[in-house]
């Protein structure tokens, strides 16, 4: 945290922008945003009203802020103006009786391999957004209605590198089914971004708080970040040609005490909620404590859709090995063919995916097609070899999980460490001898120090199992660290020790390695 607020009060964020807007009479010719400049007092008094009821957390108008949603409009070029205007508005509005959010929702658009636009530019246009934001004053970053995790993954790397001390706030939203419409769950959601470093990690919008009170719960399940919640007012109905909702006030207060309970520390509105509603909720968070929560939670890796904890599912990694077969499919350019050598595999039984690719295989271009079967139909665990050289940190830019880097050399630790920092991802280290085992031991703690994926480091006994055909260090690398990974075939014929690692890996095209 870098702001420091009591640690029991629950905060309470405003309601719908959009839904006062229209209350105030004030046509919306197209760009929400640019009333920042054309009608600075209405949204002013929206912010004043929200405070009145009760909030202290209220947000910029600046959710289609980012030069990429702002080119529908034709208005790109005044990204960083509309976004610092809209900080100021709130700041100069609220003075310092709330703190400011800076509100910042989807470009509208799909990254690389799923769409048209690289994460580069997503992530250029969001640090436009990020900078007129925190130059006009706002206490917080508020990434809200996210509903692809890796622009999301971009949002949250451009506020970090704009300002490394303003917290930030990730929300996804969620479909009825408790999903975003690409798949993700709330837990994969709240681990992903935890390994990432997200100061609060929640949901809003998608449905009435009835809904959104599993989400919450379930994200409690898996991390002890703060969490946080902003429900719309039911869902949304048609009436005279307009879209109006009918959660009431009094209903929307019921919940708070259960997602505080949940483990919410910040509670609020989204579409169609009022000063009204706000005010209601105001009055039920005012009797709640929130208690932070200590408890261990589990460790787990995850895709876009798979999440896999270690110690309760071992995983089995197809690997894509640099090799005869795949050095010619490379050649060729064709990543459709390397993920057809992993979905063979995976058809034999893997669950989980190693990309054991060197960077002299590998290019710019092959890895898009590649993570394009991998955040597809393929959307299992990564786990990256470091051997992807330059190539590593745009294959963990493309991942839609939280990836495992293995592989890592010792002395390769300290290169590694910032990448697996700044995109949550967890480390295997590989000793080659008994000295350089125990000396894994500082180097956990190295990891812990830096918040690495929240004790996603394993280690990798293959090496030394291999030559000295001795599978006891595979337990002897237990005692160091929770987990381990082993390559089968460094076990030879006997893998009755191949139970204890969380992480195997091997051709499971191989009748030895089938039904392990």
């Amino acid at each position: 945290m870098r702001i420091e607020f009591d640690e029991q009060k629950v905060l309470v964020c405003d309601g719908a922008m959009g839904t006062m807007i229209f209350k105030s009479g004030v046509k919306i010719m197209g760009c929400p945003e640019l009333l920042n400049e054309t009608h600075p007092q209405v949204i002013s008094d929206i912010h004043t009203a929200y405070v009145k009821s009760g909030a202290n957390l209220v947000e910029t108008n600046t959710f289609g802020g980012s030069t990429l949603k702002l080119r529908e409009y034709g208005l790109a070029d005044r990204a960083y103006d509309l976004c610092k205007i809209g900080a100021e508005i709130a700041r100069d509005a609220v003075g310092n009786q709330a703190l400011v959010a800076g509100s910042v929702g989807s470009t509208g658009t799909l990254i690389e391999p799923m769409g048209k636009i690289t994460f580069e530019e997503v992530y250029e246009s969001f640090k436009i957004q990020m900078q007129g934001l925190a130059d006009g004053g706002v206490d917080l970053y508020l990434l809200e209605t996210m509903m692809e995790i890796t622009e999301l993954k971009a949002a949250y790397l451009a506020a970090r590198d704009v300002a490394p001390h303003i917290p930030v706030i990730c929300q996804m939203t969620y479909t009825e089914s408790g999903t975003t419409v690409m798949g993700t769950t709330p837990e994969i959601a709240a681990t992903v971004m935890e390994g990432m470093g997200a100061d609060f990690i929640g949901v809003n919008c998608s449905t009435g708080p009835e809904g959104l009170l599993d989400v919450v719960r379930r994200m409690g399940v898996v991390t002890n970040v703060p969490l946080t919640v902003q429900p719309n007012a039911g869902l949304p109905e048609m009436e005279d040609g307009h879209v109006v909702y009918r959660e009431t006030p009094e209903t929307m207060a019921f919940f708070v005490k259960e997602f505080v309970a949940a483990g919410a520390k910040i509670v609020g509105g989204c579409c169609g909620s009022t000063p009204v509603h706000i005010k209601a909720i105001a009055d039920a968070a005012a009797e709640c404590n929130y208690t932070v929560p200590k408890d261990e939670k589990p460790v787990s890796l995850c895709s876009r859709r798979v999440r896999t904890v270690l110690g309760e599912t071992q995983l089995k990694a197809a690997v894509l090995m640099a090799n005869e077969e795949s050095e010619a499919v490379c050649l060729t350019g064709d990543g459709r063919g390397l993920t057809g050598i992993l979905r063979k595999q995976v058809k034999k039984g893997a669950n989980c995916l190693y990309l054991g690719l060197t960077e002299e295989l590998l290019s710019d271009e092959l890895v898009k097609q590649l993570m394009l079967g991998l955040n597809g139909p393929l959307s299992l665990p990564l786990v990256i070899s470091a051997a992807a050289g330059k190539h590593l940190e745009g294959i963990l830019r493309l991942a839609s999980g939280n990836a495992l880097i293995a592989d890592v050399a010792l002395d390769q630790f300290d290169a590694v460490l910032p990448l697996a920092k700044r995109y949550g991802a967890g480390l295997v280290l590989r000793p080659r001898n008994e000295e350089e085992l125990i000396s894994c031991e500082a180097l956990k703690e190295k990891a812990v120090e830096q918040n690495i994926a929240r004790g996603l480091f394993l280690i990798d006994a293959s090496l030394l199992v291999a030559e000295t055909k001795d599978s006891s260090w595979l337990a002897r690398a237990l005692a160091i660290s929770q987990h381990a990974m082993i390559r089968l075939d460094s076990l030879g014929e006997d893998l009755s020790s191949a139970g204890q690692a969380a992480l195997v890996l091997a051709d499971f095209r191989d009748e030895r390695y089938q039904g392990l």
